[in-house]
């Protein structure tokens, strides 16, 4: 029992692996450049992760299904992971915006999205790997592999991949929370500009531009830190959803001002 666990926390870090390079490859395919757009700092993609767990725990008792000569288990499969890695999708997206007031991916200007959290076209890759899993990658791949390695050596390599990502988890938390910070500052100064009851005055145009000036010198690396080192917020930076999401806040705010100070 003990080691079936164990093997499940590896088949969450090596999928999480897996998706992360996914990404890599997608995003050099589109921006020819590299680009972390993982949540974590290292190689990895916990969304990826826990789908792929979720899929193996919720698909496995229905991919050998047959009704009569007729072999459904490739449907059911098929149907049952796009439902499953919904959910995991979207309260995921709902929980980091939730917690962060910030969101790593975005489809609303996709085509029958719901809330901008999930869209059909995912849907469709989603249940497209969950049938390839099921029946090739995880077979084939991950479960052989764990066949290979002795139980003392699959311990050891649980607690070294659960050590390195509770670490980087808190490093990426601070940068989250940074991103938090930001986002409610902005709108904390939209709702002062947006008052007709407040009495505007130059210093909240200060406040806004020291704003903006500061999240400029995190996104360019130009902010240091105590010692000073440069500090570049790689959240702002390799996420646009987030950048695009303060630039509008931004716009926003910038028309209020000038409105008021005409």
């Amino acid at each position: 029992m003990m080691e079936k666990v164990i093997e499940y926390v590896l088949f969450f870090f090596f999928y999480s692996i897996i998706g992360w390079i996914s990404e890599v490859i997608y995003c050099y395919i589109k921006d020819k450049k590299f680009t972390n757009r993982g949540f974590l700092f290292g190689p990895i993609c916990p969304i990826y992760g826990t789908g792929a767990l979720s899929m193996l725990l919720a698909l496995t008792w229905c991919k050998d299904i047959r009704i009569g000569k007729l072999f459904i288990g490739p449907l059911l499969v098929l149907v049952i992971g796009v439902v499953v890695c919904d959910i995991v999708e979207y309260l995921t997206s709902y929980l980091m915006e939730k917690l962060f007031h910030a969101r790593w991916w975005d489809y609303s200007k996709k085509k029958y999205n719901l809330h901008g959290r999930i869209c059909l076209e995912h849907s469709c890759y989603w249940g497209i790997f969950s049938v390839l899993l099921i029946y090739l990658i995880h077979p084939f791949g991950a479960a052989k592999l764990a066949l290979l390695i002795p139980y003392e050596w699959k311990l050891g390599l649980m607690c070294a991949a659960l050590a390195l990502f509770l670490i980087d988890l808190g490093r990426a938390v601070k940068n989250a929370i940074d991103v938090k910070k930001f986002s409610d500052k902005f709108k904390a100064i939209k709702e002062k500009v947006s008052s007709y009851t407040l009495k505007f005055t130059e210093n909240i145009k200060d406040d806004f531009y020291t704003l903006v000036k500061d999240l400029k010198a995190q996104i360019t690396g130009e902010k240091t830190d105590k010692k000073g080192k440069s500090r570049t917020n790689r959240m702002f930076k390799n996420n646009p959803n987030i950048i695009e999401n303060l630039k509008e806040q931004i716009e926003k705010i910038e028309k209020i001002i000038s409105e008021k100070f005409r």
